[in-house]
């Protein structure tokens, strides 16, 4: 067996870790300033990441996020598991389930309450085999282009806009926390560091506002790809699950986007229990099932019932709540 070291990575090992993310992720530039924006400036604190070295190479790598999220109607930490990789050279000889285990040792002995991944289909199994649980396959709802859906504003709701940071986004989150058991804390801190501070990516957030009061958000993305044919996303969108008026006015905007861009489709992940995704279904956004497996686990600090965060009715996730998009 080859003897590599495992261990949490050292600021000397940043080269190394540069280079085996684009060896491993060449469709995806990562510079230094993504590192530094991921990690060392994450709101949630500094970000972890642990490596295996094997003569002075760093042969595989994970990292995990932390975020405050609202659970069970209290802010509590949740760790968010990204950048899992391993040279070509050194797969298939168990590195994956070694990194895993570390960062997982680490994880329970902290006071974070939660974790949970996106992993892809590869890593999906490795997973599956621990003692992550699998919540739910990613709620993945299209809308092919197609004119002709109304998107004038609805009454009472005005959306324009928004610099993504004003207009009481923290009084919004705060009146949300109760919403779903489990969802992230989209605050001011949060929102700037996700959507305007992330290196190589542009997103136009929009807002909803009822008699002066902000009343949602929504983040919108237009992505081309020379390999593939121009589409959008709604990455995040955040509202009183009550309020179908500045639901239905923020989906609006973001299909007008999207037509305006030419976009050949406009996606978005949304819950099934969640009320916007039947607002998402009347605007013509239909099922596109995928592999993609979100999965989640709690640790002692969780102080609740764990099998609470097998239900995927209490969970708001969206596509922003991942490293993907």
């Amino acid at each position: 067996m080859d003897a590599w070291t495992l261990r949490p990575y050292r600021i000397s090992d940043l080269d190394g870790i540069l280079s085996l993310i684009r060896l491993v992720q060449p469709h995806t530039p990562y510079t230094l300033q993504r590192w530094t924006w991921e990690y060392p400036e994450c709101p949630g604190g500094p970000g972890q990441a642990w490596i295996a070295e094997l003569d002075g190479r760093v042969i595989s790598h994970t990292g995990a996020l932390p975020f405050d999220w609202h659970i069970n109607r209290r802010k509590a930490k949740a760790v968010l598991w990204v950048d899992t990789m391993t040279h070509p050279e050194f797969r298939h000889r168990g590195l994956h389930a070694s990194m895993k285990e570390m960062a997982l040792q680490a994880f329970c002995a902290s006071d974070h309450s939660l974790a949970y991944v996106f992993p892809n289909d590869k890593s999906a199994g490795h997973i599956a085999k621990t003692q992550w649980h699998p919540v739910m396959k990613v709620p993945h709802l299209v809308r092919s282009a197609r004119p002709g859906l109304r998107s004038g504003k609805l009454d009472g709701v005005r959306v324009e806009r928004w610099d993504g940071v004003s207009g009481g986004i923290d009084r919004l989150c705060d009146s949300l926390r109760e919403a779903f058991r489990f969802a992230l804390v989209r605050d001011r801190a949060y929102l700037s560091w996700r959507y305007r501070k992330k290196p190589g990516d542009v997103y136009l957030p929009w807002a909803a506002f009822r008699a002066g009061e902000l009343v949602g958000y929504l983040i919108y993305k237009d992505y081309h790809r020379a390999d593939a044919p121009a589409g959008s996303h709604i990455v995040d969108v955040w509202t009183d699950p009550e309020d179908q008026d500045a639901m239905a006015a923020l989906v609006r905007q973001a299909v007008s986007l999207s037509e305006r861009a030419g976009a050949n489709s406009l996606s978005c992940w949304m819950p099934r229990h969640a009320p916007l995704h039947g607002v998402l279904r009347e605007h013509g956004f239909d099922p596109d099932p995928q592999d993609r497996t979100f999965f989640a686990r709690v640790s002692a600090a969780f102080g609740g019932d764990p099998d609470e965060i097998r239900d995927p009715a209490n969970w708001y996730i969206t596509m922003g709540d991942s490293d993907v998009y």
